[in-house]
C-alpha cells in the first residue's frame, strides 16, 4: 500500500474488477504493470475512507487506460444501474 493518496490524475491505469472473482486476478495485472514501471490505480490499495465513489469516478476521468477484469458472472449484476462495476464501465466509456 501507499503512505499517501495520489493525485486522480497521476496513474497510467485504472484496474476495474467485481471483488468476488475478480480479486486475485486484479492484484496479479497489479504487480505485472507496476514491475513494467506503470502507475496502477487498485482501489483496495490506493482509496481510504470517504466519497470513494467521486474518488473513483475522479481517476477514471484523468487516467488515459482502463482495464477490465471480467471474472465468471461479473456482468450478472450490471442490469442494476446502481451497481459499481456498472458504473466505471460506463464513466470510461462515455470518456
Amino acid at each position: 500500500m501507499t503512505d499517501k493518496i495520489r493525485p486522480e490524475n497521476d496513474y497510467d491505469i485504472f484496474i476495474s474488477y467485481r471483488r468476488e472473482g475478480g480479486s486475485d486476478k486484479a492484484r496479479l495485472f497489479q504487480q505485472a504493470l507496476s514491475e513494467r514501471g506503470l502507475k496502477v490505480f487498485l482501489d483496495v490499495d490506493e482509496l481510504r475512507a470517504g466519497y470513494f465513489d467521486e474518488k473513483l469516478l475522479r481517476v477514471i476521468e484523468n487516467t488515459p487506460g482502463f482495464l477490465l477484469i471480467l471474472s465468471a458472472g461479473s456482468l450478472d449484476r450490471c442490469k442494476n444501474p446502481g451497481d459499481w462495476l456498472r458504473r466505471e464501465i460506463e464513466h470510461a466509456v462515455r470518456l
